[in-house]
């Protein structure tokens, strides 16, 4: 990982596919409990901050539990370098705001772009809380609308289930 440097993708036929964060768009990790969800969320905002410039806001219903997405990257948001919502009402803010910035640029008053990324730690958990609904929704705007104007999600989810948001 470096700065304007090419990060691995994955591999096809045993040979790196490279690319930058951005190629990925959107992305969801998946796994059981302890198969390295946390680890590879990690790897990729690292990235993403290393070579990409990329701004991540993210959702963290488990934090502070030490294991938490949230505990591990406390000091990205400590420093400024990314921003984790805990709480309902600031995970609500946050939706919120990802919402307001793709309305934003999508009118073009907001010329700034920066890519966004919304991080989802525990999406299946999430889903089956009041904030749902908004989380599935946002979720549904990134996924038609984001890509146009730089909003992009990584969400993480030991459990995922086929059928339509909102």
């Amino acid at each position: 990982i470096a700065p304007e440097k090419q990060m691995i993708l994955g591999y096809e036929k045993g040979i790196p596919r490279r690319g930058s964060f951005l190629d990925i768009y959107s992305a969801a990790v998946a796994g059981e409990s302890g198969s390295g969800k946390t680890s590879t969320m990690l790897f990729l905002i690292g990235s993403g901050l290393v070579s990409d410039n990329i701004k991540f806001i993210g959702l963290d219903p488990h934090y502070p539990h030490p294991n938490s997405l949230g505990s591990k990257t406390k000091p990205l948001w400590e420093a400024g370098l990314m921003r984790i919502a805990t709480y309902k009402d600031d995970m609500l803010g946050v939706l919120a705001e990802v919402e307001r910035i793709i309305d934003n640029r999508l009118r073009q008053a907001d010329t700034d772009t920066t890519p966004i990324v919304l991080v989802i730690d525990e999406l299946a958990f999430l889903s089956k809380t009041p904030i749902g609904s908004s989380v599935a929704h946002t979720m549904e705007r990134i996924s038609t609308e984001g890509r146009k104007c730089a909003v992009y999600m990584l969400a993480s989810s030991q459990t995922w289930l086929a059928a339509p948001t909102g």
